[in-house]
């Protein structure tokens, strides 16, 4: 019959529809739950309308069939969008292998941690979590403390305090003078080592008068100094420390001890040497400087430095130089003049003008009697001319 299909075939055509979306109607998700209750309102309203038009007349057009498909047809495409949807939704994510900061997400198990990490202990530390390498250095140094600090103090209390160590008298100031000992720069470390681009500066602390009448304190004023009595100081202050040297500051007109004499060098002298020596260690490549200072009455006036370092100390067995360091701090004597610097070169001055004078003199002398000398000989020589003349002319 045309136009219309048979009432058990567009029934169960609806029923499938209905069982097939009531089957997957339990996988829609809580946040499909809206979409999902239009479309059973949907299907609730097909049902009814099929059952409506199977009790009125047995039969249900062809136009109200293919409404009923179209939307029952929609209703399984709305439902299989949300399935994809709860689907896609439910899918774990994708697990990165490395972060985005270059960590590796990748970790070992089933092995044998304490014999890998014991094996090769210095890479790790390098590679282990920066927590656990706080703990350890931290570990280490109190231990070394604690360990140093029971020697010091056995070794206090074995023997006489006064005798190898002052003021340990407790543990705990034990343990201060281990903590003290071991975080001074450069304790133990017994290896061959320089000092790179040293350079030296004295300067001079003195209080000063102006023009004015002002007395100016802690005056600073840098003395000129090199390495040799000859040097005045160019100004190039750096040394070569392989050797012991003996840094000269030269008394002359520019120095402020030019007036200065024996007399004033004491303890009741208004001025003060700092000398500073500064370089780089060549085992850290570190900045040192090392600096000391000298009143007036530690400043001997006419003595000297004696030699540390002489062409006979060379040991033939070693193949090297030996440097007496008994003999750093001594000092010989020397003649030095018991006067200023100002009087000394003022007297030699003086002296030298009277020597200048007298050599003057003895040169004018010399030349006046050469030229005498020269005179008389012109003279005789043209008396002797003047005779022979006359005696050649013949007699009458």
């Amino acid at each position: 019959m045309a136009g219309k299909v048979k009432t058990m075939d567009e029934k169960h055509v609806a029923l499938i529809m209905i069982d097939y979306w009531q089957g997957i109607g339990s996988m829609a998700t809580t946040s499909n739950g809206t979409q999902a209750d239009k479309d059973q309102e949907i299907s609730e309203d097909n049902e009814e309308n099929l059952m409506k038009a199977n009790d009125d007349n047995g039969v249900i057009k062809g136009s109200e069939l293919n409404e009923v498909s179209q939307r029952s047809k929609s209703t399984i495409s709305i439902t299989l969008n949300n399935i994809k949807e709860h689907v896609m939704s439910t899918k774990p994510k994708k697990r990165r292998l490395l972060g985005k900061r270059g960590a590796l997400k990748v970790k070992a198990y089933n092995t044998d941690k304490g014999g890998l990490y014991f094996s090769d202990l210095f890479t790790t530390l390098v590679d282990a979590d920066w927590k656990w390498i706080i703990v350890f250095f931290a570990s280490s140094f109190v231990a070394s403390w604690l360990m140093f600090a029971l020697l010091w103090f056995a070794v206090a209390k074995s023997r006489d305090p006064y005798e190898c160590l002052d003021n340990v008298d407790s543990f705990p100031s034990a343990l201060l003078l281990s903590i003290e000992t071991q975080t001074t720069i450069g304790v133990g470390d017994i290896r061959d080592s320089r000092i790179l681009d040293a350079e030296i500066r004295v300067q001079l602390f003195r209080t000063r008068c102006t023009a004015e009448g002002q007395d100016i304190p802690f005056y600073q004023q840098d003395l000129k100094c090199g390495i040799d009595w000859s040097d005045k100081g160019s100004g190039n202050n750096s040394l070569f420390l392989i050797l012991p040297l003996t840094i000269v500051h030269v008394i002359d007109e520019d120095s402020p001890f030019y007036e200065m004499g024996p007399e004033d060098f004491n303890t009741s002298a208004d001025f003060e040497v700092v000398a500073i020596l500064s370089g780089t260690i060549e085992s850290t490549s570190m900045l040192v400087e090392a600096r000391t200072s000298y009143l007036g009455d530690e400043i001997f006036w006419g003595r000297d430095f004696a030699q540390v370092l002489h062409e006979k100390c060379w040991d033939p067995h070693q193949g090297k130089y030996l440097v007496d360091f008994s003999l750093f701090h001594a000092t010989i004597p020397v003649q030095l003049p018991q006067v200023p610097a100002k009087e000394f070169y003022k007297k030699n001055q003086e002296d030298d003008e009277v020597h200048r004078i007298i050599k003057t003199a003895r040169t004018a002398s010399r030349r006046i009697i050469s030229r005498n000398a020269q005179q008389e000989g012109l003279v005789k020589r043209y008396t002797e001319l003047w005779k022979r003349k006359f005696t050649a002319i013949p007699e009458d």
